[in-house]
């Protein structure tokens, strides 16, 4: 090979060289390229991911503001709360914690039954209204039922009731013979009676439309009895007096709800209530063996009750109307000895009344109250002395939420006929287990 030749194949091996070393160094500088914009680009995603949170927590705030917005623009056009109804015969309401749709929001609510209470209802803000399967949010009728307890709920509801009665009467046992002169024998007589009665009441619901209940009460009595013979020389009162205490009739009841309500209609609840003669009945005291009068007092009536019923419960904002119909049956009995078989008589009764909340913790409520008690029989003839009795009085109540299981009812009686207690006050507690 010649000078020039081998010249020729340096100079052709220094260039590929050189230009291997270029591309090479190409190389590095794109790799080096790559690496900056692929950091950039992760920079610009972080940047993007913080920015969106942000607008996510601004947008989360807003929605917030709106829904209390909505939830106060709700309370202002809806009522506050759910009117309660207290029984117009005087009995302590229930309690019972339920949600059902009204007023387009989910309330909870304390309800009850023939005696009925009310309790504040609670809106809460932001949810829509469920189908309602249950009566309305209100404290309705206790004895006759009324708003039930939802499926798996417990209450227990301690009360005292107490009973005054002051009875004067005059008693002639002869005939007139002339305007203002009396042949025969004027008895005048004045009793003052006073009941306590204090009970627990229990009631469970088995289903959402179908409640079990059970009452037990303790009773304690005293009557003083002031008597003056005017037409046989008596010249000073005789006074006698009474008392008794001990275990009354026990009850037992079920409340079925029947409809579902609404469009207009009323929520009805159909009611059976079965008493027993658990306590001390009249013909097991002890009395006097010259007069025949008792000397201790009975706790029991000394026979068995089969009472159904209906109640009806119609909203009517801001107000509750409610209404009930029953009927007691006195199952008679052979009570043996000089007695024979006595059949007590039945009744017929009614009441109707309106509630009325406040404010969310505070009700009132309004009722009136009326039995008709036909006359009782003795071996299938009318009893001696035994009458048809009207029994009627109003009743004005109150109820107070102390926290969402806990309420405190309050009720007053006045009799408006003459075979009605003078006065009836009712205290009860409804409390909720679970």
């Amino acid at each position: 090979m010649t000078t020039s030749g081998v010249y020729r194949h340096f100079l052709a091996g220094s260039t590929a060289i050189l230009l291997l070393g270029a591309s090479t160094a190409m190389a590095a500088d794109k790799a080096s390229d790559s690496k900056q914009d692929l950091s950039t680009l992760r920079q610009l995603i972080e940047q993007q991911r913080l920015q969106l949170e942000q607008q996510q927590q601004a947008l989360r705030a807003q929605q917030e503001r709106l829904e209390a917005l909505e939830a106060q623009l709700s309370s202002a056009a809806a009522p506050r709360s759910t009117p309660v109804v207290y029984r117009p015969d005087g009995e302590p309401p229930k309690l019972n914690l339920q949600e059902y749709g009204y007023g387009g929001r989910v309330v909870q609510v304390q309800s009850s039954s023939s005696s009925g209470s009310g309790a504040a209802a609670q809106p809460t803000a932001g949810q829509p209204a469920p189908q309602a399967e249950r009566p309305p949010e209100v404290q309705a009728l206790a004895e006759e039922g009324g708003v039930l307890l939802p499926r798996g709920k417990l209450a227990i509801e301690p009360s005292v009731e107490y009973t005054r009665s002051d009875v004067n009467r005059a008693e002639i046992a002869g005939f007139t013979v002339l305007p203002g002169i009396v042949v025969g024998n004027i008895n005048v007589v004045e009793a003052n009676r006073d009941t306590f009665v204090t009970s627990v009441t229990a009631r469970y619901g088995l289903t959402n439309r179908l409640e079990i209940e059970a009452k037990v009460p303790y009773v304690s009595r005293d009557d003083t009895t002031v008597t003056r013979p005017l037409g046989t020389g008596a010249s000073a009162d005789v006074t006698t007096s009474a008392t008794g205490d001990g275990l009354g009739d026990i009850e037992a009841a079920v409340h079925y709800q029947i409809n579902r309500g609404g469009g207009g209609w009323p929520f009805l609840v159909g009611n059976l209530r079965v008493k027993s003669r658990t306590g001390k009945d009249p013909f097991e005291v002890s009395r006097d063996p010259t007069t025949n009068a008792e000397t201790e007092l009975p706790t029991g009536s000394g026979f068995w009750g089969v009472e159904p019923s209906i109640t009806a419960i119609l909203p009517s904002d801001p107000a509750v109307l409610f209404g009930n119909i029953s009927y007691l049956w006195n199952i008679e009995r052979d009570v043996g000895g000089n007695f024979g078989e006595i059949d007590p008589g039945d009744a017929v009764g009614f009441n109707f009344g309106m509630g009325v909340s406040l404010n969310e913790d505070l009700s009132l409520n309004l009722g009136y109250d009326h039995k008709t008690v036909f006359k009782t029989e003795q071996n299938g003839v009318t009893a001696t002395g035994s009458d048809t009795l009207q029994v009627g009085k109003l009743t004005f109540g109150g109820f107070y939420r102390i926290s969402e299981r806990t309420g405190l009812s309050v009720s007053i009686g006045a009799g408006v006929t003459d075979d009605a207690p003078d006065l009836t006050l009712n205290l009860r507690m409804p409390i909720t287990l679970f």
